[in-house]
């Protein structure tokens, strides 16, 4: 006989949250900050726990390859054969107790409720049983060492694909594989590109400073500002206003390391929606300028 859903009101939100963003992503194949930003627009949390569904999320996609592994050898059934909600839960369950340290028997009780809630008595046994075993085994799962098999181990360890750890190994080495690898784990910082035909650079610094934990300007970007905040972006004031945008400071020095000049006749640009918009807004001015150059955006 199936036993009636857990109470809503018993589940952690922050939880709930992640483990739905991270079905989206299973399912759908969507972006994991598109899909937590949509539900999390749509259910209002306090910032505590927006700030958790948050790491838990992007910590789960981010190292999905090293989880499933470390699961693969506590778990008696393949995760592909798992219910979409069972094993994604599985997932953001090994990550609290890896990467958080959460207590195991905290971790079980959360999980097993949304097991409940999301499956069944049998299912959550199985929860249970695989965070059971991942607490007591997890120091003892065995993963190649990076002196007999380099590539198996920053694969696994830093949950990076296979084919892309030989193709960086064969060009840049062990150590420096190793190294980007571990670099492109670091949590991202929060920049904001500042529309400066609007506004300048320090006054929005300036406006922001009372919002923020941290604001500094970029040391590489004009434009750019760096900032530590636990509130939504889209709530910040200056944002409706179109004062700033967010993007990666990378996406931000497209535009000056490919900057249209004399002896350009044509541009191609290959970028997303989100990434190109600003650098075409930037180079409108410039376009003005010159009629020897004609940008092609693509996509």
């Amino acid at each position: 006989m199936r036993h009636a859903p857990h109470p809503v009101s018993d589940l952690c939100p922050a939880r709930k949250q992640a483990l739905l963003t991270l079905v989206e992503v299973d399912k759908k194949a969507a972006f994991v900050n598109l899909a937590l930003r949509e539900l999390l627009r749509q259910k209002r949390l306090p910032e505590k726990e927006r700030g958790m569904a948050t790491a838990l999320a992007l910590g789960a996609v981010k190292m999905r390859l090293y989880l499933d592994y470390l699961l693969s050898h506590v778990c008696a059934y393949p995760l592909d054969e798992l219910p979409v909600f069972i094993r994604n839960i599985l997932r953001l369950a090994t990550y609290e107790l890896v990467f958080f340290r959460h207590p195991a028997p905290i971790v079980g009780n959360e999980y097993v409720k949304l097991a409940k809630r999301f499956g069944h008595e049998g299912t959550a046994a199985l929860v249970n049983a695989v965070i059971r075993r991942l607490a007591e085994e997890q120091q003892n799962i065995p993963i190649p060492s990076l002196a007999d098999d380099p590539i198996a181990h920053i694969s696994i360890t830093t949950s990076h694909p296979k084919w892309m750890v030989e193709r960086w190994v064969k060009f840049w080495g062990v150590e420096e594989t190793l190294a980007l690898c571990r670099a492109n784990n670091e949590p991202p910082l929060l920049c904001l590109r500042v529309n400066r035909k609007y506004a300048d650079r320090e006054a929005v610094a300036r406006m922001l400073e009372f919002h923020c934990r941290k604001v500094e300007a970029s040391p590489w970007l004009p434009e750019g500002l760096r900032v530590e905040t636990t509130r939504e972006v889209t709530r910040l004031p200056g944002y409706r206003e179109g004062l700033f945008t967010v993007q990666d400071e990378g996406a931000m020095l497209v535009s000056y390391l490919i900057a249209p000049n004399q002896r350009n006749a044509s541009l191609m640009l290959v970028l997303p929606p989100a990434a190109r918009r600003p650098i075409w807004r930037s180079w409108r001015k410039t376009k003005r300028k010159s009629s020897l150059w004609t940008p092609i955006l693509l996509g």
